[in-house]
């Protein structure tokens, strides 16, 4: 059995090939999706990277714009999700990560995990109406984009709904089951058309579509993710080697995000830590 990984990216495109080099070590898969307003070099760079890098099980999804706080990017994770399903079979779980990913664990060690949880997937899972009532602001009135920009147009929606609302963050480890369901079942596909007009679909969706599903009995409530937030931003806090001990005792498979302008050691250490050379995009994988 392999994992398929999703990358959605949009800058620094050797870090984007050293995380591709890296995941895809073992044959394992990786479909990226180059956000159309980053331009057809910064594609082209990821693409000729990857070439000299001799990763051959990475395709790249056609590339749409994405705004954020609308629902592009989940068209695109949607799309990615469907792709690889029709792209191969021999997968167990679906991980998508943004470029400014990395794994904190081995990817033998990451696999050994996931083989072993086969039926399971993970992503964080938050009632709106019991837990964060103060979300539904981000449903309630009807969001589109418009000029490039998420519009809440203050028109509010009439009538009720047939599931109840989920919260968590974009990044998932999903069961191929579960990404079966996603991707073709009626019923998620009416929940998508429902998100469509919401504002950051993409921390609604999965939790939505997937405790409302038959599966709903295997979701663990955790996305094996180590995530710093600060106050109210809505940015994550870029990782630094100050960081590295609680990184380490998170338990998290992944983590986010890094930035080599901030600190470029941490990403090395981690590498080390991996067993993949993050420095220029090779990896000491056979």
């Amino acid at each position: 059995m392999k994992l398929a990984f999703t990358l959605i990216v949009h800058k620094a495109p050797m870090q984007v090939v050293r995380l591709a080099t890296a995941v895809c070590a073992g044959g394992n898969y990786c479909l990226i999706h180059c956000n159309a307003n980053s331009g057809a070099a910064f594609r082209a760079e990821i693409a000729a990277g990857l070439e000299s890098a001799g990763v051959t099980t990475a395709r790249f999804l056609d590339s749409d714009p994405i705004v954020w706080g609308s629902s592009s990017i989940l068209r695109v994770q949607m799309r990615a999700i469907r792709a690889m399903c029709e792209w191969a079979d021999d997968w167990s779980h679906l991980i998508n990560l943004s470029g400014q990913c990395l794994p904190l664990k081995p990817l033998a060690e990451i696999e050994e995990f996931l083989f072993a949880h086969r039926d399971r997937s993970f992503l964080e899972l938050i009632d709106v109406e019991t837990e964060r009532p103060d979300l539904s602001y981000r449903f309630s009135t009807f969001h589109i984009e418009i000029a490039g920009k998420p519009r809440n147009t203050h028109i509010p929606r009439i009538g009720g709904r047939s599931f109840r609302m989920r919260f968590g963050a974009f990044w998932v480890m999903l069961s191929r089951e579960a990404c079966a369901y996603v991707a073709h079942d009626p019923r998620s596909q009416e929940i998508q058309r429902y998100l469509r007009y919401a504002q950051f679909p993409d921390e609604l969706a999965f939790q939505t579509i997937l405790s409302d599903s038959p599966i709903a009995g295997r979701l663990v409530p955790d996305m094996k993710r180590y995530i710093l937030w600060e106050g109210t931003s809505p940015n994550p806090v870029v990782l630094t080697q100050a960081h590295w001990p609680a990184m380490e005792q998170s338990g998290a498979l992944f983590a986010r995000k890094f930035d080599p302008a901030v600190d470029a050691d941490i990403i090395s250490r981690i590498g080390r830590r991996i067993g993949a050379d993050l420095t220029n995009g090779t990896s000491v994988h056979a």
